[in-house]
């Protein structure tokens, strides 16, 4: 019973720890901030039509063209997009994969609390996204700040 709560202490501290670490980005709220600055500056742009004339919902976390009358949200051709996965937890995936030199998916499931099959698209997404010029750009922009 002791080896328990022992576990279970080390368990929580540890996770204090990752929301210190990444206090500024656990809600959604900071994650859509941060990754509108890394994407676009000051300058939403759509993704579909490449204008710069849009109308924000910021309650919704997306914007409207008024160009091409489109919807469209900061992870629109990312490899966050139609994920139901937060995005914090994506930022500490890119992280990890940064940071050692091979995780499995297995404790890649472990330490973001998620399903095995959900650590496999993270992981799958990650490496297309770095096959993909501009999708790379953004996960190494992503990795660099978390560094500093």
């Amino acid at each position: 019973m002791a080896c328990i709560i022992i576990v279970l202490t080390l368990f929580v501290e540890a996770r204090l720890r990752l929301d210190e670490k990444h206090s500024l980005l656990l809600d959604l709220d900071s994650c859509v901030v941060f990754l509108e600055k890394l994407r676009w500056k000051d300058n939403p742009q759509c993704p579909y039509c490449k204008s710069l004339r849009n109308t924000p919902y910021p309650k919704e976390h997306r914007y409207h063209c008024n160009a091409c009358n489109a919807t469209f949200s900061v992870t629109v051709n990312t490899l966050f997009h139609h994920s139901h996965i937060p995005l914090w937890k994506w930022f500490l995936a890119i992280e990890m994969f940064h940071t050692e030199k091979h995780i499995s998916i297995r404790e890649l499931a472990r330490r973001l609390s998620i399903a095995k099959s959900s650590a496999w698209l993270m992981t799958e997404r990650f490496y297309a996204a770095m096959r993909d010029p501009l999708q790379r750009d953004l996960v190494l922009r992503i990795a660099q700040a978390a560094r500093s």
